[in-house]
């Protein structure tokens, strides 16, 4: 039966892993997005604090700038004038680092514009200064601190104070909220943290709920179909879906379906040789008797012979029409078993009666034992099953051989044995003897003669089957060339 390929199956287990690697990513994106967020906050608290001190800074550097501008037109000394130059460099230089630290806030530029404008002023103020102090004719005493801290300069310096406390005052917000953003952002990341593994655990249940429901249930479904199959029940009810795993189910439906239609066939076929072969050869059986035995006439001795031949091959067709018949019960489960408290010596002289006509004409004897014991059995199919070892042995033992039968008394068991000096079973054939239509071949088996001695296969699978039925085990030990020990066991029951 061709099957419509419907791989719904992987593409739910594909679902199954890509939700849970989508949530995680989704999950690690947002922490690297709250992580980021704070890593600003922080970058920017610390700009923040530049800022300030940096602005702080530039009023202390005006002053001292203009405390060496007054020693250096005092003292016209080449050092307190590098220090000069030195701290207008300085101021150059901060308000740059400011301009660099604010440039991610816009908002700080107009204020920024007015700072930088009056240090521009106040730098140009104190150049003036500088430049009138080094004019020649001039005194060092015509320029005095008390001049350069009045009028304008005073101003000036008052401007340059005010505008730097303004950008001072307006990143100080900024550095004041700063722990208070990078506190939240820590909650944020923490609940984030949090409700991420909570929300993993109840997807990770979810998934397992669904992996458990949609696909290992049904699952157990079908498995527990195929060991409905081979112990012949009824199936469950097919399985929902249209994956591969209802698909599945479907074909043991189906072969259900099938085997129950070639069982009925089989029993149809069955009851066919039961009723149809075995009564007409029974009756022929009954016939070729009374020819042999004379009571319709004489026989001449070619005619005697041919019919001795026809009777020899109608008694083992019945043989074989009875074996079916029992293989077919004890599959079917109605081999009746009576069993009761037996004396195995009697039992196994019955057995050893039954074949004695065959181990006679082949001059094998046959040894039984002297040992007696009570066993727990149904009499007629223990006979059987020795009656069906013996015959083996027999058959594969050579002229003028000895079959010995042993009984041995366990403590939970009685074993029950026997020993021919046949050809063997090599070792690969043994795990197969017992199966239906099964017969050991030996190397030594090939020529036409022993094929000849070969029967349907079906005796040592009866003998297990009834074993069986007894709660026992039979088995066999043998080596190719020393003979073979067929052997079974009868447990004992309170």
């Amino acid at each position: 039966m061709v099957l419509p390929i419907r791989p719904k199956l992987s593409f739910k287990l594909m679902g199954l892993v890509l939700v849970p690697l989508v949530f995680q990513f989704m999950f690690i994106a947002c922490l690297s997005y709250l992580y980021k967020q704070a890593e600003e906050v922080a970058i920017r608290e610390a700009h923040a604090k530049n800022v300030i001190i940096k602005c702080n800074g530039i009023h202390d550097l005006f002053f001292n700038a203009i405390t060496s501008l007054a020693g250096f037109t005092v003292s016209r000394s080449e050092e307190v004038g590098t220090k000069y130059f030195s701290i207008i460099k300085k101021v150059t230089q901060d308000l740059r680092t400011i301009e660099i630290l604010i440039s991610d806030n816009p908002q700080h530029g107009e204020s920024f514009a007015q700072m930088q404008e009056a240090c521009g002023e106040g730098i140009s103020l104190l150049e003036n200064y500088r430049r009138g102090a080094m004019q020649a004719g001039r005194t060092s005493t015509s320029f005095r601190v008390s001049d350069l801290s009045s009028g304008s300069a005073q101003l000036t310096l008052d401007r340059v104070l005010t505008t730097t406390r303004e950008l001072v005052s307006e990143e100080q917000k900024v550095s004041d909220i700063a722990p208070t953003m990078q506190s939240n952002l820590r909650e944020m990341i923490l609940y984030f943290s949090v409700g991420g593994i909570i929300a993993t655990v109840v997807l990770a249940s979810s998934l397992m709920i669904l992996i458990v429901r949609g696909i290992v249930t049904r699952v157990g479904v079908v498995m527990n179909n195929t060991k409905r199959i081979v112990s012949h029940e009824p199936l469950l009810p097919l399985v929902g879906g249209s994956d591969e795993i209802t698909l599945l189910d479907k074909v043991f439906h189906d072969m259900a379906d099938e085997i129950e239609r070639v069982a009925k066939h089989k029993q149809e076929l069955i009851s066919m040789v039961s009723h149809d072969l075995r009564s007409p050869l029974m009756s022929v059986q009954v016939s070729l008797e009374l020819i042999q035995s004379g009571a319709i006439g004489e026989l001449q001795a070619r005619m005697g012979k041919e019919v001795n031949a026809a009777s020899r091959n109608v008694k083992r067709l019945i043989e074989l029409i009875n074996d079916l018949l029992d293989i077919e019960k004890m599959e079917a489960g109605r081999l009746d078993m009576h069993i009761t408290k037996q004396q195995v010596l009697p039992l196994i002289e019955s057995a050893i009666d039954s074949v004695s006509g065959t181990a006679s004409k082949k001059g094998i004897f046959i040894q039984s034992p002297i040992f007696d014991v009570t066993i727990d059995c149904d009499h007629q199919r223990f006979v059987q099953v020795l009656v069906n070892l013996l015959s083996n042995s027999i058959k594969f033992s050579p002229e003028n051989g000895e079959i010995g039968i042993e009984v041995e008394d366990c403590e939970k068991e009685v074993k029950i044995k026997v020993r021919d000096d046949g050809p063997g079973i090599e070792a690969e054939a043994i795990a197969k003897i017992f199966d239906r239509f099964q017969q050991a071949e030996n190397k030594q088996d090939k020529n036409e003669t022993n094929r000849a001695k070969k029967g349907t296969g079906l005796g040592l699978a009866i003998c297990k089957a009834i074993v069986a039925g007894h709660d026992g085990e039979i088995g066999v030990d043998s080596e190719v060339g020393k003979g073979s020990t067929f052997w079974f066991t009868l447990p004992r029951r309170p």
